[in-house]
């Protein structure tokens, strides 16, 4: 159960992201070599329903104009690392939350600590367009998403 919850929240941040990243832009390189190219609002290029804010090394994802969550990134070549650290209740309808941003302790009490996990994926940046790619194994099986977002 515990793998389909989180192959749920891989998908809600990976495809309809998602959820979310920012990039580093210190001058000296800690955001992997990104800087600021990864910094702006990219658009699913695919669905269009959902975007990610990167901001100098925090995120903001949203779907259909919808927040959904926010947290912090990190880089080490083209790995990123999206730790959130708030979700945003119209994420989740089906629990009847408000409409506010809810703190990771508030959701581990309400949703479980399987929403939190850190989401580690690779990724590229090729002109406009951001690559971002999830490999994981769910119930033995190799699962792989590859999602392309546009530069807004």
């Amino acid at each position: 159960m515990k793998d389909c919850v989180k192959l749920f929240r891989i998908i809600a941040l990976v495809t309809v992201i998602i959820f979310s990243m920012a990039a580093c832009d210190d001058g000296v390189g800690n955001g992997g070599g990104a800087g600021s190219a990864l910094n702006g609002v990219w658009v699913n290029a695919n669905y269009g329903d959902d975007e990610i804010l990167f901001n100098n090394g925090s995120f903001v994802g949203s779907y259909r104009g919808d927040p959904v969550d926010r947290g912090t990134y990190t880089i080490s070549g083209n790995i990123i690392t999206l730790r959130t650290t708030h979700m945003h209740g119209t994420a989740f309808p089906e629990y009847h939350l408000d409409s506010r941003w809810y703190t990771r302790a508030e959701i581990m009490l309400i949703l479980g600590s399987e929403f939190l996990d850190d989401i580690t994926l690779t990724y590229s940046i090729r002109g406009n367009t951001l690559i971002l790619t999830f490999i994981d194994i769910f119930d033995g099986v190799p699962f792989e998403m590859t999602l392309e977002y546009t530069r807004r």
